[in-house]
């Protein structure tokens, strides 16, 4: 069935039509802050992410889907869910498949289940490689099958993650898949729902049974039920919770594997001599010193606003020394919105408090929020606009349906206010009169 005719701005929007957004018009005004119908629902939820805190929770199966086809490591996946249950049915072993539970297994149970891939020599070898990875809990299994032809390069789990990063991926939804299946065979998950056993049987037998866009969601959604309930399981001691695991796994990467960069832009020409070049210099050289000075790979509000903010006045600055001298007032609007830029990080800086910092970055991404909700509702917006992007800045830290749209200042002080509180009135006042 062909989909109906798209006009030019719905096309434009890319994946981002297929979405289900609230609309701007459907939010609720309450004094200064826009609300989404979902909003209300945020203060009894416990928030999880599958990216930050469980995807490294199963980095062999991130790995393995890196070096096989889809329908090769989805038998895969089945034969392992067929050998727990399996056990569970024979033995009463409770196995699952994430590396902090399979740490506490024996070297029986864990052979037993990965057979399927541990019998293929060439697959041992390749999956060996987690044994490089010394914050993953269970190592000692994989350094078991660790020998002098297995691959130690840690920078090729990059392909893996890669396709299961983003949770709503036919990868990551896979993975997620054979979490559900192994809670099924060990009688950890019974399903009380109408149609109980036609769902039961849309999930053995994915993904070739039943409507994908119901099954997949519901595979999603059981997923995360499970992994609250074991988030949330008092008998885990400190340290050994699964978002703290992954933190650990997430920073270990980070330090062994190079980062991958987005293609560089095309450059852009200066014509105004040593300042110029000092300034791209410059540029350069803080782009390098943020990268050095990471010491987390969650949220990092104060070091990404710090270095966010430098790095948006440097590049007013280079637009500005591009300008032709007849385009002074071009020239005095770019220079105070660097003025500004340096006004809020010195109100940053002498607050240095947490919850500021956060305020300062969450009203960034309600910006974004608003911007891509007007788009849609104009149902227009200019050639140079990524609406992909726009939705991917707009849902960073949190799904957009729970974010307050402030409509007035960031720090809910004027522009005057804030020099004052910082000691940088002067600066204002020159710039104001312009």
């Amino acid at each position: 069935m062909s989909e109906e005719p798209q006009d030019d701005f719905t096309a434009s929007l890319g994946f981002v039509r297929k979405l289900l957004i609230t609309e701007l018009s459907k939010h609720k005004l309450e004094k200064k802050t826009l609300l989404a119908p979902y909003h209300p629902l945020k203060d009894n939820m416990h928030f999880s992410s599958w990216k930050d805190d469980f995807l490294p929770l199963i980095t062999w199966g991130t790995l393995l889907i890196s070096l096989l086809d889809r329908e090769a490591y989805l038998e895969k996946f089945r034969e392992i869910v067929g050998r727990i249950k399996f056990r569970h049915e024979n033995f009463k072993d409770e196995l699952f498949v994430d590396h902090v539970r399979l740490k506490n297994i024996s070297n029986t149970q864990f052979d037993y289940i990965f057979e399927p891939l541990l019998s293929d020599i060439t697959l041992r070898r390749q999956l060996s490689l987690l044994a490089e990875l010394r914050s993953l809990p269970d190592r000692e299994h994989w350094l078991r099958y660790q020998d002098e032809k297995s691959n130690r390069d840690v920078s090729d789990l990059k392909a893996g993650y890669m396709k299961c990063l983003d949770h709503q991926s036919q990868e990551a939804t896979d993975l997620r898949w054979l979490i559900v299946m192994t809670h099924f065979a060990n009688h950890k998950l019974v399903l009380a729902q109408e149609n109980a056993e036609g769902r039961f049987r849309e999930c053995v037998e994915y993904p070739n049974s039943g409507d994908q866009r119901i099954v997949r969601p519901f595979i999603r959604s059981t997923e995360i039920a499970l992994r609250n309930m074991w988030e949330q399981d008092k008998e885990l001691k400190e340290g050994e919770k699964p978002p703290q695991i992954a933190e650990a796994i997430w920073s270990e990467l980070h330090l062994k594997t190079p980062c991958s960069y987005l293609p560089p832009l095309p450059p852009e020409i200066f014509d105004s001599g040593n300042t110029t070049k000092e300034v791209l210099e410059l540029y350069a050289s803080l782009v390098q010193h943020f990268h050095e000075t990471i010491v987390t790979t969650g949220i990092d509000a104060r070091h990404d606003s710090t270095f966010g903010l430098v790095l948006f006045a440097i590049s007013l600055l280079a637009d500005a020394l591009s300008l032709r001298p007849v385009e002074f007032i071009s020239a005095k609007l770019l220079l105070r919105s660097i003025v500004e830029a340096h006004i809020n990080l010195r109100y940053l800086k002498t607050k240095d408090d947490r919850t500021i910092w956060f305020q300062f970055r969450n009203f960034g991404n309600a910006q974004a929020k608003l911007a891509l909700l007007k788009y849609l509702d104009y149902k227009e917006k200019p050639d140079y606009i990524n609406m992909e992007q726009l939705y991917a800045f707009a849902n960073q830290d949190l799904w957009l349906e729970f974010q307050e749209i402030e409509l007035g200042n960031w720090a809910k002080k004027t522009l005057r206010v804030r020099p004052e509180t910082s000691g940088r009135i002067a600066e204002f006042s020159e710039h104001e009169a312009d």
